[in-house]
């Protein structure tokens, strides 16, 4: 089971540096990155609620609309999304200001992303940098825009592309003195220069890879309030994977500093920081480790125990659920216990057709918005 993750966290941060809407705005965004830092989505989306009712002007309606839009988006909510795009873009035509109008395209490219259309993600989020050009008051919008470009054209394999917007994102993270994003960045190079050593072997591009995982770590020691859970959490994760798969240190040695690295990661989910999901990297890679010293009872309960966790959640987990028990199956067939291996076997055809029933409404979600958005254009 292929641990080493990285998530495009494209609703960390704040809209909120923006400086053409209204102070009350300002904080009522300032109030919801926090609550998204913390990783209470629900709280977040119930506060841009309360602000919208509060207030009648365009450019902080189209601001407060995509931002909702994106929450619901994230939870694969499309149609809420989109209906909440759409008054963003009503607002944005009657706004002032260019910038307001550039973060309607941010939201339509986000949606885009999550639709798995990627040619429509590139012209929205050209089409955003456009009503931004020579424009520096709201930086982290811009960052959004070319991290949508660099996460579409990370997609595609486009290596030079790739590079191109991740330092753009690098520099407006930076320019906009916001840690999160910085952090983000960082992750975001270490998954290219991996990518890069997968097709070259060339071993300096893996030292790049876990130079910039570090530098994210850091910068989190440094500024621990700065930076989401969810952020934090795929940083630790990454780096144990890295001590996992790639470090040619002894194995002990890899396995202690890959094992306090996951301390982190699991203080912050126990605490309910981040989303739950992770917790099967986590115990998956727990598990990676106990299968390479020979321990397969020890590498069977750190999955069942990442089960239990995701089980325990409130969220549908079917495809994590599904890799985990092909895992499992795959170790009882190692310890020839093929009752066991049979019982995950089914367990895990069972969670397969749950995955493809769920998929299934997901899709339903893109038909409606498509063929909508084909209507109305």
């Amino acid at each position: 089971m292929r641990i080493f993750i990285f998530l495009a966290l494209l609703l960390s941060g704040t809209l909120s540096r923006a400086q053409n809407i209204l102070e009350s705005t300002r904080q009522a965004l300032d109030s919801v990155e926090l609550l998204q830092m913390q990783n209470k989505t629900q709280e977040a989306i119930e506060s841009l609620k309360n602000t919208i009712y509060r207030t009648n002007s365009a450019d902080d309606l189209a601001y407060l609309y995509a931002y909702q839009s994106g929450l619901y988006v994230s939870r694969d909510s499309l149609l809420m999304g989109k209906k909440l795009l759409d008054l963003s873009f009503e607002a944005a035509e009657k706004a002032k200001n260019n910038t307001s109008k550039a973060v309607a395209y941010r939201a339509k490219a986000y949606l885009n992303y999550h639709l798995n259309l990627p040619d429509d993600v590139v012209k929205d989020a050209l089409t955003g940098l456009q009503y931004l050009e020579g424009n520096n008051t709201d930086l982290t919008t811009k960052y959004y825009l070319n991290y949508l470009l660099y996460s579409t054209y990370s997609r595609w394999g486009d290596e030079e592309k790739m590079e191109k917007y991740i330092l753009k994102c690098k520099k407006y993270a930076i320019e906009a003195r916001d840690i999160n994003l910085q952090v983000n960045v960082n992750n975001g190079m270490s998954s290219m220069y991996l990518a890069r050593y997968r097709e070259t072997r060339k071993k300096k591009l893996l030292d790049s890879t876990f130079q910039y995982l570090r530098k994210s770590f850091e910068l989190q020691q440094s500024n621990p309030k700065e930076v989401s859970g969810d952020t934090f959490v795929i940083t630790c994760i990454n780096i144990a994977n890295f001590y996992l798969e790639w470090s040619s240190e002894p194995m002990e040695v890899r396995k202690e500093k890959a094992f306090y690295y996951l301390k982190f990661a699991e203080d912050k989910l126990e605490k309910d920081e981040a989303s739950s999901e992770k917790w099967i990297n986590v115990l998956g890679i727990k598990s990676g480790f106990a299968k390479k010293e020979g321990n397969v009872g020890l590498a069977e309960q750190y999955l069942l125990q990442g089960l239990t966790l995701l089980m325990n959640d409130k969220g549908n987990y079917f495809k994590l659920e599904y890799r985990v028990n092909k895992e499992l199956a795959a170790i009882a067939l190692k310890r020839n216990d093929l009752k066991s291996a049979l019982n995950y076997q089914e367990r895990a055809e069972e969670l397969l057709k749950k995955s493809f029933d769920e998929q299934q409404l997901l899709n339903a979600q893109k038909l409606e918005i498509q063929f909508e958005t084909e209507k109305k254009d």
